[in-house]
């Protein structure tokens, strides 16, 4: 599976948390390496992490696996796919998607204890040109409190406008709130988290605490 990895377009689905921004709301920040890096970073926990993605076709994607802030090395894991014919996944934790669907990619301790979830949903849409001309991305939500299972859609600008951008969201701790892929975020305990979003090289962020 690797053997085409020249062939292919490399894409960039960072998701390392940006705890540096924490206050800025509605403040965009460049992050250089945003559209050259070609990872997605998950963290393995008890009580398994979810984190969704949105890619196009023929994209090559490496899973960073941590446990407790320590890199993990893919030969101590386990990687899945339910659907290998939408997004396949190899013994190196290299994702490979190939067509328009949806799949899910479980990465586990080889002794279960461990794990993440990760949701492919592979769409030419989400291909890095449809955000080429993006000059502009910001978060538009104020920060804002939650009460524990409250629900919050992040809302966002670009400049220009376009339609269907493939933002990457993140939530700087999940054990806070979660953030599904299309910038919806979930309340789940009480504490603070940094819920940020990427696309094309621009960063926008804003503080979320739970009470």
């Amino acid at each position: 599976m690797r053997t085409g990895i020249k062939s292919k377009t490399l894409i960039s689905i960072v998701a390392v948390a940006s705890a540096f921004i924490i206050g800025f709301g509605a403040m965009p920040a460049p992050v250089a390496k945003a559209a050259e890096n070609d990872e997605v970073e998950v963290k393995l926990k008890t009580k398994a992490t979810k984190k969704t993605i949105k890619v196009g076709p023929d994209k090559e994607i490496e899973i960073i696996a941590t446990v407790g802030g320590d890199e993990m090395d893919p030969e101590d894991l386990i990687f899945k796919t339910n659907k290998p014919r939408v997004a396949d996944v190899d013994e190196d934790g290299i994702i490979d998607t190939n067509r328009k669907g949806t799949a899910k990619i479980t990465v586990q301790t080889k002794s279960g204890k461990r794990k993440a979830i990760i949701t492919v949903k592979v769409d030419k849409k989400y291909s890095k040109e449809n955000n080429k001309n993006v000059e502009g991305f910001w978060v538009t939500t104020k920060p804002t409190e939650l009460k524990v299972g409250d629900t919050l859609q992040i809302k966002y600008a670009t400049k220009p406008k376009v339609k269907n951008p493939n933002i990457r969201w993140e939530s700087s701790d999940t054990s806070v709130a979660e953030v599904d892929g299309n910038g919806k975020v979930k309340a789940i305990a009480p504490g603070e988290t940094i819920i940020s979003g990427r696309l094309n090289g621009k960063e926008g962020a804003v503080r979320i605490t739970v009470r």
